[in-house]
């Protein structure tokens, strides 16, 4: 999942990769792999090329703050334009009627029932990871025809979270 930011008033975006205990994060060129343990909400364990280091990662609003022994970090959102949509519309395997998680994380908050017409792009499931809240988007107007998450569930990028039936303009 690709995160635009602005960091010292400098745009920044970082693909990030959650697998397991680890978090890839894709900075340009640059690749680091870093092993966590989360000991509470806010506060984590990084291990990094053999060092241990106690991060503290809060978010208020939209902004970002992250505390490490070598520093303060405040990272704000960039500006977001109308093609975000925050994860991948098409799935893991091209079916653009199931919408999956952008990475592992915790639903927040579902926006939808089943039955419910919604238009493209519409906010449909708020799934959060690394602190940070991703919302599922619609890839178009549809009927959602399937809620297979719940408030509080534990989520996978393999999981489908809802299913769409795409609806179509009738001509009368």
């Amino acid at each position: 999942m690709d995160f635009d930011l602005v960091y010292q008033d400098q745009p920044l975006t970082i693909h990030a990769e959650v697998r397991n205990d680890a978090v890839v994060l894709i900075d340009g060129g640059r690749k680091r792999e870093f092993r966590y343990l989360a000991l509470d909400p806010a506060t984590y364990v990084v291990f990094d090329n053999g060092k241990t280091r106690r991060l503290i990662a809060v978010k208020d609003g939209g902004v970002v703050y992250i505390c490490t022994p070598g520093g303060e970090f405040v990272f704000h959102p960039a500006p977001a334009t109308d093609d975000d949509t925050f994860v991948d519309e098409h799935g893991p395997h091209g079916d653009k009627s199931k919408l999956f998680p952008p990475m592992p994380g915790k639903v927040v908050k579902v926006l939808v029932r089943e039955g419910d017409k919604v238009g493209k792009k519409q906010k449909l499931v708020i799934v959060e990871a690394m602190k940070m809240e991703n919302p599922v988007v619609a890839p178009f107007a549809a009927e959602v025809v399937r809620v297979n998450c719940a408030e509080g569930q534990l989520v996978d990028t393999e999981n489908v979270l809802i299913e769409l039936k795409e609806q179509t303009q009738e001509t009368t």
